[in-house]
C-alpha cells in the first residue's frame, strides 16, 4: 500500500450523516483506515471519547463507525485491509443515539487508503504450491519485495505457522504430561552452519506503512472570522441582540450589541469595524460601533433581508423577495451620504442556461442574505438552502447568477430554515437560521465549505427563536475550481 492517503477529514460528532469521502468501492475490495483524535458525547468530563469508544469504558455508542451502502461497520482507531461489505461510497460517522448529537462536540480525523489487492494472475492455492519460498522477512524489510503482490502467500505463510503453534499448545501444553516431546531424549549432533552470504545494500529505503497522522492544528483565526449573529425574535429578552461566536467551537463570546428586545432582520460588517444592522418591527437601520450608536435615515423606512460589504466597503441590501438590490457607500465620518434610491439599484438575472433563479414569492426563490469573497464574487443564499454565485460584481446597472448547488437539511426532526450566511478567512462557509419543529424553533449556526458541494456540519444551536443573520470581516480566496 501507498504511504500517502486517497482521503484524509473531520468526522464532527454532531453530524449524524457523517463524513463523505467520495470513494466509491466495490464489494471486496480492501481499504485501510486509521483514526485519532478526542470527541465528547455531552457536556461532562466524563463523556470524553476516542474512535474506539468512551475512555476507560467499553462503549461504542460514540464510536467511528463506517458504512458502504446500507452496511454499516466498525472502524475504531483502524482497520486494514478491510473487505468492503458492499458497493458503494465510503462514508464516516460518530455512532450516538439518533436524539443525542446536539450536545457532541469535537471531532475525529481520519484517513483513508488503499488495501493491498490479490493477484489475478492464479489463485492463491496455486502460487502456494509453486517453487519459489514466500518472500523472507529480510527482503521485505529492504524493500526487495512488493508487500502487496506477494500479499497472499504471506498471509498463507501466516496462517500455517498459527495453526501449527494452535496445534502444539493443544497437545503439548502443561496438562498434556504424557506428550513424547517432553521425554529427555539425547541431544541431536550440531548441524554445520551455512557461511553467511553478505546481504546486499539496499539501493532505496523502504516504503514506509501508513501510520496515523499527528492531529492538524486548527487553523488561526483572528478578529476578522468572529462571527457576529443577530437574534431574529422580538419576544425573547435578547431579541434582536447581536452575540459573537467562536469560529472553531461555535461557543457564544459574548452580547456584542445589545438592541433592547427589538426585532432583529438582518446584519453586516465594514472592514473597519463599523456593525450595521436593521430591525424590523421598527424599519430602522443603525450603526455601532465602540458603543457609539447612529441612525441611518437614507436606509431606513424598507425591510432590509439581506446586507452585506464588499471589501471595499460597497454596502449591498436587499428584501428576500423582490430583485432589487441597492448599493451604497460606507462614510465613516457622516451617514447622511448613504441612501436608499432607485438610481443606485441593479438587478439580478440568470446567466445563459440557468434555470434556479433567485428571487421570488416562492420559498424555494426567497433569497436571505449575501457574502463576498476576496475576488468581490458574490454569493447569494436561499431560504431552502439555494446558493447561487455572482462571478463579476463590478457592473452597477446589472448582475448575472449561476446556480450551485442546494446545501443539505441535517437536523434531524427538524426543518432548517437558512436566513443568513458568511465566510472566515480561510475558506469555510457558514450558515444560521432557524431549526423548526411544528411552532417552535430554535437557533443555529453550520458550517461547510464550497467543495464539498452542500454538506454541513453543525457547529451551535442555542435558544428559542432563530439567527437572523449572521458576518464577519472576512474576504476568503476561494478558488474558482470550488464553484464549478
Amino acid at each position: 500500500m501507498t504511504a500517502s492517503p486517497v482521503w484524509s477529514g473531520d468526522i464532527a460528532a454532531k453530524n449524524p450523516a457523517g463524513s463523505s469521502t467520495g470513494i466509491i468501492l466495490k464489494k471486496g475490495e480492501p481499504v485501510t483506515i486509521t483514526a485519532s483524535g478526542w470527541i465528547k458525547r455531552g457536556k461532562e468530563a466524563h463523556t470524553l471519547a476516542g474512535p474506539q469508544g468512551v475512555a476507560g469504558k467499553n462503549d461504542d455508542k460514540v464510536a467511528l463507525r463506517g458504512k458502504i451502502g446500507d452496511v454499516i461497520f466498525d472502524v475504531g482507531n483502524g482497520i486494514v485491509n478491510f473487505p468492503a461489505p458492499a458497493e458503494g461510497e465510503l462514508i464516516l460517522f460518530v455512532q450516538d443515539g439518533a436524539k443525542f448529537y446536539g450536545d457532541n462536540s469535537g471531532s475525529f480525523q481520519a484517513q483513508v487508503y488503499p488495501g493491498c489487492q490479490e493477484s489475478s494472475e492464479q489463485p492463491a492455492d496455486e502460487q502456494n504450491s509453486q517453487q519459489n519460498p514466500p518472500p523472507l522477512a529480510g527482503d521485505l524489510i529492504h524493500g526487495e519485495e512488493d508487500i502487496c503482490a506477494r500479499a497472499p502467500e504471506i498471509i498463507n505463510t501466516v496462517n500455517m505457522l498459527a495453526n501449527t503453534l494452535k496445534k502444539l499448545l493443544e497437545n503439548c501444553g502443561p496438562v498434556h504430561t504424557g506428550c513424547q516431546c517432553q521425554e529427555s531424549r539425547p541431544a541431536p549432533p550440531p548441524e554445520p552452519k551455512p557461511e553467511p552470504k553478505p546481504e546486499p545494500k539496499p539501493e532505496s529505503k523502504p516504503e514506509p506503512k501508513p501510520e496515523s497522522k499527528p492531529e492538524p492544528k486548527p487553523p488561526k483565526y483572528t478578529e476578522a472570522d468572529e462571527l457576529f449573529a443577530i437574534a431574529i425574535d422580538g419576544g425573547a429578552n435578547d431579541g434582536a441582540d447581536i452575540f459573537s461566536h467562536d469560529p472553531q467551537t461555535g461557543e457564544v463570546i459574548k452580547k456584542v450589541v445589545d438592541n433592547n428586545r427589538n426585532v432583529g432582520q438582518s446584519n453586516a460588517l465594514t472592514t473597519d469595524g463599523w456593525s450595521y444592522y436593521f430591525w424590523s418591527n421598527q424599519r430602522q437601520a443603525y450603526r455601532e460601533k465602540d458603543g457609539k450608536r447612529e441612525q441611518i435615515k437614507g436606509l431606513s423606512g424598507r425591510k432590509i433581508d439581506g446586507m452585506a460589504f464588499r471589501k471595499d466597503n460597497t454596502g449591498f441590501m436587499f428584501t428576500d423577495s423582490e430583485n432589487k438590490v441597492f448599493y451604497y457607500q460606507h462614510d465613516p465620518n457622516s451617514t447622511a451620504t448613504m441612501k436608499r434610491s432607485d438610481s443606485n439599484s441593479l438587478r439580478v438575472s440568470p446567466a445563459p442556461g440557468e434555470t434556479v433563479v433567485p428571487f421570488g414569492k416562492t420559498n424555494d426563490k426567497l433569497v436571505t442574505d449575501i457574502a463576498f469573497d476576496a475576488q468581490n464574487r458574490a454569493y447569494l443564499i436561499g431560504f431552502q438552502g439555494n446558493l447561487w454565485v455572482i462571478d463579476d460584481t463590478s457592473s452597477t446597472a446589472g448582475w448575472q447568477s449561476r446556480f450551485l448547488f442546494r446545501f443539505e437539511q441535517i437536523a434531524s426532526g427538524h426543518e432548517m430554515q437558512f436566513t443568513g450566511m458568511t465566510f472566515d478567512s480561510q475558506g469555510y462557509v457558514y450558515l444560521c437560521g432557524r431549526l423548526v419543529k411544528g411552532r417552535s424553533s430554535r437557533r443555529f449556526i453550520a458550517k461547510g465549505r464550497l467543495e464539498d458541494k452542500g454538506k454541513l456540519t453543525m457547529l451551535y444551536e442555542g435558544g428559542a427563536g432563530g439567527y437572523a443573520n449572521i458576518t464577519t470581516r472576512a474576504f476568503p480566496d476561494i478558488p474558482a475550481s470550488a464553484i464549478q
